[in-house]
């Protein structure tokens, strides 16, 4: 894991400023942002190039997701994006669920960012995929 970054504050004891002016106006001070955990992937000294991955540090949510969503059971996602004949739904636990539209839906009642109604229907794990249909908007 590499350790997060800080932010400094620079001080220049050479200026002037008009009196009245507080030192925090003078000499802000910076809090410490928040860096996420990260892997380091490879470094190339030469080229003075760092590669990390944040993604690797989570588990994937495909991960056990057989037993959080059982085939037949329904669940509230988001639509994240389209494809040719169905849709990309993101569930709260960040599992990904390819779906089509139940028969009575078609392609123009659903938008990115809407919420709908899913029922789960099989699961593809050697292309670590979760497939459903959409029953209804929430």
């Amino acid at each position: 894991m590499v350790p997060g970054g800080a932010w400094w504050s620079v001080t220049d004891t050479t200026s002037t400023l008009p009196s009245g002016i507080s030192d925090t106006q003078r000499f802000p001070t910076f809090a410490t942002p928040i860096i996420p955990d990260c892997i380091v992937k490879s470094y190339d000294a030469g080229n003075a190039a760092l590669r990390i991955s944040v993604k690797e540090t989570e588990s994937n949510p495909f991960e056990g997701a057989e037993l959080r969503h059982p085939v037949g059971s329904r669940r509230q996602a988001s639509i994240a994006g389209k494809y040719g004949g169905g849709v990309f739904c993101n569930l709260p636990d960040g599992t990904v669920c390819m779906c089509s539209y139940s028969y009575q839906h078609e392609d123009a009642d659903f938008m990115v960012g809407d919420t709908v109604i899913l029922a789960v229907q099989r699961y593809d794990t050697g292309k670590r995929q979760m497939y459903g249909k959409i029953l209804s908007k929430w």
